[in-house]
């Protein structure tokens, strides 16, 4: 089993340099981090706006799983 941190703010984003910052996950919906700052309105802008990213080291080791025998 490997234990691997959420993605960090850069590489949340990475890839996504010519995509529109936007609030929130979605424009709509609160995030994790808008309820820990007292529920205010979400203010955080990002370019990548899915809400289930993964980290690249775990996407990484995913796919050595499932990778096929040469």
């Amino acid at each position: 089993m490997v234990y691997v941190a959420k993605a960090s703010k850069k590489e949340r984003n990475a890839g996504c340099e010519g995509l529109e910052e936007k609030v929130g996950s979605n424009g709509n919906k609160w995030t994790d981090q808008d309820y820990r700052d007292n529920e205010k309105k979400p203010t955080t802008k990002r370019q990548n706006h899915h809400p289930t990213v993964k980290p690249i080291k775990l996407m990484e080791y995913l796919c050595t799983l499932t990778k096929t025998p040469t």
